[in-house]
């Protein structure tokens, strides 16, 4: 089943279908991001796999969001933006996101209070993105 992000509208129900199916030792739900159906980010993609641009060192993401209603903040800024990011780096580099650290810098003058915006998120990936162990 091919499910447009999110999963659910709110965690517990969310982890409880992703233990449910692995319990059930087969794949049957994948989240849909639309990026991996991108012909652009499918052939960088393809490039990488493929060794066209050598070994993957770093990849660097910018992700903004012009106008969010009232209900955003900085959890939606995670939940909502960051996981397309979370979702490309696996998706171009093949391989799992080890750890991520959140730095939140003082807020623009236009974000709502409280929201913590600009956010930067630096991931680790299983290799430090060698995807040629």
């Amino acid at each position: 089943m091919l499910c447009e992000k999110p999963l659910t509208t709110d965690i517990a129900s969310a982890y409880a279908i992703v233990q449910k199916e692995k319990a059930l030792g087969t794949q049957l739900i994948q989240v849909g991001f639309m990026r991996r159906f991108d012909p652009e980010y499918a052939a960088l993609q393809k490039l990488i796999a493929d060794g066209g641009l050598g070994k993957p060192l770093m990849v660097h993401c910018t992700h903004r969001n012009p106008a969010v209603g009232d209900h955003f903040n900085s959890e939606f800024m995670i939940r909502d933006s960051v996981v397309h990011e979370v979702d490309s780096v696996r998706f171009l580099l093949g391989e799992e996101i080890t750890s991520v650290e959140v730095i939140k810098g003082a807020a623009t003058g236009s974000a709502p209070h409280g929201v913590h915006d600009p956010m930067l998120v630096i991931f680790e990936t299983e290799s430090g993105c060698d995807r040629h162990r």
